[in-house]
Order: C-alpha cells, then structure tokens, then sequence
C-alpha cells in the first residue's frame, strides 16, 4: 500500500499514528476490515510488487485499514490500495470538493461521518454516481434523511445514539428519553454537541415517529431548538458532546445521557453497569457513508473491488465485532460467527431486536441552525 502523504488535509497512516499516540486517541477506532494472520507462515512467497499494481485510492478518518487488510486486499485483487486519512472531515471536504468532482479527482473512494456527508449531499459537493452503489442493504440503512432513497452514498458504519446511564447509579432504570428532560436531573445530562443528534432526540421525546424525525424540516426543528435553548439557560446540562458523555456517566457528574452506544461499551470494564438502550420513544442511527468520486469505468471497477471486499458480510462483521457498529448489509450479522449471540443482545447490534423500528435517522439541519446550536455548546462548554 502506498501512503504518500498529501499536500491537503489527508494524511499517511503513520502520520495520523504519531498524531494520535501524542493526542491519546482511544483504541476504539481502530479497524480491521480483514484479519491477517502473520503467524500464519512465511509471506515472502507472496509478497506482491506494488509498484507495479493499478491503484485504488481511498480516504477515510484515522485507523481504520490495518496492513492485513491491505496485503490481502492487494493479493486477493491484484490492486494497490493507496490508503489516506484526514483529522478533520469538514476541513478536508472544503479543501478537496472541487477536485474531488474534476476528470481527475484525488480519490475513488471518499468516507465522511454522516454529518458532514449529509452537508456534501445538500450542497451538491461530490458527485452522484448511484449505479456503483446499487447493492442490498438492511432496511435500517437503506433511508437516510439527508440522502432518501441511498441514490448518492452507501452506509459504511452505523451505530446507536440512545438513551445512556450507570444503573448503579440510578433507583429505576429509565425507558424513555423523556426522562432525559425531568428537573430533578437538572444539572446531571449531556446531550450530544452535534444539533441532529440533540434535536432528533428532543422531537422523539416530544412524541414524533421516526418518520417524522428524518422528514423535519425548519419548521420543526425550530421549536426543538428554543426548548434546548431553554434547557441550556436552566442550566439543565452539564455537557454537550459527542464524547465527553461518556466520561460523565463514569464520573457521576452525569446521571442520564443521549449518546452513540459503542462509547458506552467502550467504558464497560469501568461502570458494569453502563447502558446504552434504545429507549421506549425511540433512538438516532448514526454513522459514516461513502461516496463514490472514481470518474471512469477503469477506476470505478477498483473501486467495486474494494467495496466488495469490505462492505461484504464478512468485511462488515469485523467492523462491527472491532467497533460494535452495525454491518449494513444482509448476513452481516450472521458472519460475527461466535460473537453474534453476545452482540446481538446490544440494541447497537441487534437488528432483530424489537426496538429496531423506533430508530430513526436524524435529521438535516440547516447552517443557521448549527450556528446556534453551536453557541448553546459554547455556553455549556
């Protein structure tokens, strides 16, 4: 795999590992697509000339294609994969959108977090190509607000924004994000810094379908967003974000939390009794998508062969066994082998779970609204 690092926003793998290793960043994600045995014996016998390989360029968020992933990848297809990575997906859209749509763009393959996927997709930032993404995908998947229909992007990574708590920490386990909202935890909730999470939440605790939480518009969101004003001014939060929730229910400066499971699994051997649920008014499926940028039927063929060797059952079952998301294709689940059992009772695994049908995908905000809302988390900060 060659890694060159690029004068833009993406970065080689072992830059971003330097970068990582002096930030602390968690083991939570990392990523093998793949697995690779080396103790399996000598590769030398199939060490593959990269050099001479046609290239598949993908760029993604840090650690998330190990080296297995890439021999294998690169043995099994013949392609070198050229793998790079950007710290900050908004900056690296803006600085590379416009070559990203050019005859020759940098990359075949583009993943953002569904966020600023969804700015891409409302802005028309990168380009349509729904014929490379034709393929089945579970039902949950296959709607998302900001891209009806999947006619643009394909759901790389998924995973549950819910009702979070230590139930050692609380008399009755709470079922309703309701809850969330009473005064008596005034003061002790975090909610996520990101506005279509937080707003999603407030309009499923108002009593909204899931329907009508990706179908809000300004109309709707603009009434969430004075109550999460109100709630900010009250001093009913003790965080907004999308990470620190977790630390706060491990502290007990946070009792109840709207946040993504896998950072509540994540601090399990901490709290026990950590839960991340899918609560009785609903949850927000979250996630990453990716976006096909490969111009020409040559380059687009590698880029099928990488997503088929990824974004297959059993591609998808190592993403979700590494970083408990959810695989968003048929036989994911299935292909997690001895684990599905055990992650299959998570509400951020369990696709046949009961709740599944109350989760819903959040919805599209306007650029007034998150200049707002990121004032509220300026407050609270």
């Amino acid at each position: 795999m060659t890694t060159a690092r690029a004068a833009s926003a993406p970065l080689s793998r072992r830059a971003v590992l330097a970068r990582s290793a002096a930030v602390g960043l968690g083991t939570s994600f990392a990523l093998s697509a793949c697995s690779h045995d080396p103790s399996s014996g000598d590769s030398s016998d199939t060490t593959v000339d990269v050099e001479s390989l046609p290239d598949v360029v993908v760029v993604n968020h840090p650690l998330w294609i190990d080296d297995g992933t890439e021999k294998s990848f690169e043995e099994a297809t013949g392609i070198n994969l050229r793998y790079e990575e950007y710290v900050d997906a908004d900056a690296y859209l803006d600085d590379t959108a416009a070559a990203l749509t050019s005859d020759s763009p940098p990359a075949d393959l583009v993943v953002l977090p569904d966020a600023v996927a969804a700015r891409a997709v409302r802005d028309q930032l990168l380009p349509a190509r729904p014929d490379a993404l034709a393929r089945e995908l579970v039902p949950a998947f296959a709607q998302a607000a900001f891209d009806p229909g999947r006619r643009i992007t394909l759901p790389w990574q998924g995973w549950i924004v819910g009702l979070c708590f230590d139930g050692a920490r609380i008399d009755s386990a709470p079922t309703s994000l309701r809850t969330t909202l009473e005064r008596r935890y005034a003061g002790r909730v975090s909610f996520p810094a990101d506005p279509r999470l937080s707003l999603g939440a407030l309009l499923l605790a108002d009593g909204a379908s899931p329907e009508e939480v990706a179908g809000a518009g300004a109309d709707e969101l603009r009434p969430a967003m004075r109550q999460m004003t109100s709630l900010v001014q009250r001093g009913h939060f003790v965080s907004l974000s999308d990470t620190a929730f977790a630390e706060d229910l491990v502290s007990g400066q946070a009792l109840l939390a709207g946040g993504a499971a896998p950072r509540v699994y994540a601090m399990e051997f901490r709290r026990p009794r950590l839960r991340a649920i899918i609560a009785a008014d609903g949850a927000l499926l979250d996630g990453g998508s990716v976006f096909v940028t490969a111009p020409d039927p040559e380059r687009l063929g590698r880029a099928r062969a990488f997503l088929d060797t990824v974004i297959s059952p059993e591609g998808k079952a190592q993403i979700a066994r590494i970083m408990t998301s959810i695989p968003p294709v048929p036989g994911g689940i299935e292909a997690l082998g001895d684990v599905a059992p055990i992650l299959a009772a998570r509400p951020t695994i369990g696709v046949r779970d009961a709740g599944w049908a109350r989760t819903a995908s959040p919805p599209v905000v306007t650029d007034e609204i998150t200049a707002d809302y990121a004032a509220l988390v300026g407050q609270v900060a």
